[in-house]
């Protein structure tokens, strides 16, 4: 089982190639908590493989949701991996992830890294064309590697998109992304067409159509930004911040219906 978190498709990227050389199952965390089925029945010898981006070099809100309700089934401890997806550097994610499955009873016994476009653009620019290119290589290389170790269950820290300023990194970023993931900022200008798209892609659910535009009904949210980048006609903005920016969604993904 692989169980992943995406929301312009990086993430979804990897864990469909995995899933592929691996011959296993994907689950969507966003889906599974949506439907409240966060139990699963593991066969024997099935791994359980998460695969995640990096927020402000930690882990997102709704990973952290869907882990504190995962509940598996079966006669033995699973053999537990992660990838995590981010832009550069991963910070001190990984060890923020294993205390999290160690609180659930589960020990992260491999952990990978793949670096792909960084797509924060309240802050960022999405990367140039030719740039994405190359990172989609780099990724498709990596990913050989890391399906062939987890085909073996190898054991190991094999992220090496972490550097010696990871505790620095993470000390800094994570607490605004704890403190700044407010829904004020979202709207939707006068491009709108009514689609729903963005109520319906919504991890956290919290999007509502009351007058055919999303209104957020949460003051705070995942800050996936899926609502932004996703929207058909470029019709959401975060704040002035991301006005004529390039919006991003990974181009090779197949995105279940």
């Amino acid at each position: 089982m692989i169980a992943y978190f995406s929301a312009t498709g990086n993430s979804l990227y990897v864990a469909q190639k995995l899933a592929a050389r691996l011959d296993d199952r994907l689950v969507s965390m966003a889906d599974s908590l949506k439907t409240g089925q966060t139990t699963y029945a593991l066969s024997d010898g099935e791994s359980v493989g998460l695969v995640l981006p990096v927020y402000f070099y930690t882990v997102p809100l709704l990973v952290r949701q869907w882990m504190s309700r995962l509940r598996l089934m079966g006669k033995h401890k699973p053999f537990v991996f992660a990838v995590l997806t981010c832009g550069g550097q991963t910070g001190q994610a990984g060890r923020i992830l294993t205390r999290l499955l160690l609180r659930e009873r589960l020990d992260l016994q491999y952990l990978a890294s793949v670096v792909l476009p960084d797509n924060y653009i309240p802050l960022l620019t999405v990367p140039e064309p030719e740039r994405q290119q190359h990172l989609f290589l780099a990724a498709d290389q990596a990913l050989v590697t890391i399906a062939g170790q987890l085909k073996q269950k190898i054991s190991g820290d094999h992220d090496t998109n972490k550097s010696a300023l990871a505790p620095l990194l993470t000390a800094f970023a994570a607490p605004l992304y704890k403190n700044g993931r407010k829904t004020d900022p979202f709207y939707a200008t006068d491009r709108c067409t009514n689609c729903g798209l963005c109520e319906r892609i919504c991890p956290d659910n919290i999007i509502a159509l009351p007058d055919g535009k999303p209104v957020w009904n949460a003051p705070y949210c995942t800050h996936c930004l899926a609502c932004l980048h996703r929207c058909p006609v470029e019709a959401i903005q975060y704040g002035r911040r991301t006005v004529a920016k390039t919006r991003y969604v990974n181009p090779h993904v197949t995105w279940p219906v």
